[in-house]
Order: C-alpha cells, then structure tokens, then sequence
C-alpha cells in the first residue's frame, strides 16, 4: 500500500444549468442558504459538477480554520506528520 502524502486543495467546480428558470431557482435557494455543498444542488437536479481545470490552488493552514493542509499517512492510513496539530488517534 504505501505511505502517501496528502494536500488539502481548492478547486472551482461548473454546473450547467438547462434555462434562466433553472438559473435563478437555483440563485434563490443559494441565496435562501437552502445550499450549502456542490453534490446537493447535483443530487437535486440529477446533473454533475465538471472540475474547472487549472483553478487548483494549495491553501495554507490560516485559510483552512488551523486545521493541517499537509498529512502524510502510514500504510495503515494513520497521520504519522502534519503541518499543523491534529489528533493523531487512529482513523
């Protein structure tokens, strides 16, 4: 299996949206906060979100709440570094 070393990333996804109706039933539940994640307006309108190729940036710890940006696990899948604390019980 292998160690591996994960970075934590953000990326723009694109959903197409079929007409305006769509287009601003979708707005108004954003704006309602009816939305929060990407995978329940796909889930709702049965469609899926295409990644936008090269938007992918690494973020630093201060823009993820001080959470870790970089692990490296173990063969187990276990934390074994960070860069930044976390709880190193097993997963």
């Amino acid at each position: 299996m292998g160690y591996k070393l994960d970075f934590k990333v953000t990326e723009w996804r694109r959903i197409t949206l079929e007409n305006e109706a769509q287009m601003l039933e979708v707005k108004a539940k954003l704006e309602n906060k009816e939305y929060f994640r990407v995978s329940e307006i796909c889930d709702e309108l049965n469609v899926s979100a295409d990644v936008i190729y090269d938007t992918e940036e690494e973020i630093n710890v201060d823009e993820n709440q001080g959470n870790p940006t970089i692990e490296i696990l173990n063969e187990d899948g276990n934390t074994i570094w960070a860069n930044a604390k976390i709880n190193l019980k097993k997963k």
